[in-house]
């Protein structure tokens, strides 16, 4: 987007300050969206639409208004809007710096612009340089609002409270540089690494969210945090990590509302209005939102699906022991679930390639991907595996279950035959988790197509929602009652049915209002049939060291396939390292065989990590590998 001019250049100046409805700025928006003369347009970016001065002198809106009107009127709007925000001290540091909506220029500056350059407009057609040129630039909730027409989310305003941003990159850097230079002054001799992540980035955060930063300190120091009887943030002293040392330090900055959440071990605070929370070498808590934000790439109802979702809960679950990352994981593992599904699933991609490899060379999934992390005190295996090399392509046949290759441009795409709209992917998404799930039965599992056969390691948890990286990590252990839970879904989707109503979902919800069974006259949407895959993959981390000089004539594989013969014959075996392997088991007969997330071997304690799920293709033949 255009940043907002201290003085405004375009020629208007405003000649009244009568408000102009939102019906006819939206008919705008949607009309400079159908006129639009980009001649190439990234899907994966938010880019601008544009339109030509005579196109714009032809609009009418249904009300009366013209552009050159409306135009005016959006910049006062803007330039008040910036005005509040600068005068406001109590701004939250999640709001961007406004910017201009719709901006006007030459085409001949247009092609000249750096914006241009970088991707960030637009390709346009060669026209002459003195044609005058409106740029309408989208925001999210512009989008959402575009996508869902046929749908009103919400009928009346929605209060700032309930609105949703997304930090840009250049703020989020700012921050990054702010809480940096903090440490580096505190702590001189380190040099951590900072990374910014959670909902502020993706476009889920409100305006009381904080801005999420792993701090990544070197193996040395993260050592000392493993297998600890205490909180080292509680116990510690005068190391970065120590909240003992850094609350003082913080407050002398003038920074309030300094805490420690035990929870997730991470410390919040709000300093020149921004609030930051940071913790300590959770590089693995930033993947999961790096891999959502690619899931909003792949289909445009996956965004406000999300945040629809978002507000119901904020009103109605938040206060039962479950995380919205966990219901976020539920959200995904119901669009992957469907047939046809919304969306595919990015960590089994190729389902007849047992190594699930990618023809992208620069695809995330080809990179390192395993490691151990500390979740509550305790080692847990990671394989934060995921494709990022899948774009949204619209002008290509529909993808029924499987990503699709377009020989053209060279790349994976998707654009999936499922065509329900929003308000029916809602409610019954509260249909499917609020009626038809068991959970005596089966745990929540987007990596594996949605759900799959609870472990033994979770029996003793009502909900079980698998983490989608971290093995042996159950997101719904903390869920005060299964019962209640339930049945608040149930209520949803009671107020939901017949009405479509997302208002009414967005109050505090009372079961006694739900109905006992789904109506009769209501058809779900089908889901795929959850059956066990021929093929399983497994990684093991963290293997007992051999002594080098035995390195050729020992390895732990055959110790490995024989203790894991229930799984089938090994057809693949990539030795990473020698204490990280990869065992790829064939059974031509598959049964359902609960895979521990630990295993003890020669006195010491071994990750394992479920990758993959695959199926035999019939154009295959899968040859047992030798084991030594």
């Amino acid at each position: 987007m255009a940043r907002l001019p201290i003085a405004y250049n375009n020629g208007y100046h405003s000649t009244t300050n009568s408000a102009i409805p939102q019906e006819a700025i939206d008919e705008l928006f949607d009309y400079m969206r159908l006129f639009d003369m980009s001649e190439e347009r990234d899907h994966q970016k938010l880019q601008p639409h544009v339109v030509s001065e005579r196109v714009m002198n032809s609009f009418v809106s249904t009300s009366g208004h013209r552009a050159d009107g409306i135009v005016r009127y959006l910049h006062d709007r803007d330039i008040r809007q910036q005005q509040q925000q600068q005068d406001s001290s109590t701004t939250d540091g999640g709001v961007d710096t406004v910017q201009l909506t719709i901006e006007t220029l030459q085409y001949i500056s247009y092609s000249k612009d750096r914006r241009l350059k970088t991707g960030a407009w637009p390709k346009l057609k060669s026209v002459v340089n003195h044609l005058k040129l409106y740029l309408y630039h989208p925001c999210l909730d512009d989008i959402e609002r575009y996508l869902t027409k046929s749908f009103r989310l919400y009928k009346r305003p929605i209060g700032p409270k309930d609105k949703f941003y997304t930090m840009s990159v250049e703020k989020q850097a700012e921050y990054v540089d702010l809480l940096r230079s903090i440490f580096e002054h505190a702590f001189p001799d380190y040099f951590p690494e900072f990374k910014p992540y959670g909902s502020l980035v993706i476009g889920l955060g409100f305006s009381t969210s904080h801005l999420k930063i792993n701090i990544e300190m070197s193996d040395v120091d993260l050592s000392r945090l493993y297998n600890r009887e205490n909180d080292a943030a509680l116990n510690d002293q005068d190391e970065p990590h120590s909240f003992v040392t850094m609350k003082p330090y913080l407050e002398s900055l003038q920074a309030t509302k300094v805490r420690y959440d035990i929870g997730t071990g991470s410390v919040q605070f709000k300093l020149n209005g921004v609030r930051i929370e940071y913790n300590f070498n959770k590089e693995i808590y930033t993947r999961p939102y790096d891999m959502i934000a690619e899931y909003f790439k792949l289909d445009d109802r996956v965004l406000p699906f999300m945040r629809t979702l978002k507000r119901f809960f904020r009103v109605n679950l938040r206060d039962m022991g479950l995380r919205f990352y966990a219901f976020q994981v539920m959200a995904l593992s119901y669009l992957v679930s469907l047939d046809p599904p919304v969306l595919p699933n990015l960590q089994n991609l190729f389902v007849y390639d047992p190594a699930d490899l990618c023809q992208s060379e620069d695809c995330n999934s080809k990179k390192c991907f395993w490691d151990t992390a500390i979740y509550r005190n305790r080692r847990v295996g990671v394989a934060g595996c995921y494709h990022d090399c899948v774009i949204l392509d619209r002008t290509q046949r529909k993808t029924e279950h499987e990503v699709d290759f377009n020989s053209t441009t060279q790349q994976h795409y998707w654009n999936s035959a499922n065509t329900s709209p929003l308000d029916e992917l809602v409610l019954d998404f509260f249909c499917y988790w609020g009626y038809q799930f068991d959970y005596s039965a089966r745990a929540i599992a987007v990596q594996k197509g949605g759900s799959t056969k609870i472990k033994q390691e979770f029996a003793n948890d009502s909900l079980v929602i698998e983490d989608p990286f971290m093995s042996g990590v159950n997101l719904g252990a903390d869920l005060t009652s299964i019962g209640l839970f339930v049945m608040t879904l149930q209520c949803a989707f009671t107020k939901m049915h017949g009405s479509l109503e997302t208002e009414d979902i967005m109050q505090r919800l009372s079961p006694m209002t739900r109905k006992p069974k789904v109506p009769e006259d209501y058809v779900s949407l089908p889901h795929q049939k959850q059956e066990t895959k021929e093929i399983k993959t497994l990684l093991f981390l963290d293997l007992p060291e051999i002594a080098e000089d035995e390195r050729e004539i020992k390895c732990h594989c055959k110790k490995l396939c024989e203790s894991f013969s229930s799984l089938g014959t090994p057809i693949q075996l990539i030795d990473y390292d020698y204490n990280v392997k990869l065992i790829t088991f064939y059974n031509e007969n598959p049964v359902t065989v609960d895979v521990p997330s630990r295993y003890v071997m020669d006195n010491e304690e071994v990750h394992i990590v479920e990758l993959l799920e695959s199926v035999k293709d019939p154009e295959r033949l899968f040859e047992p590998v030798e084991v030594n």
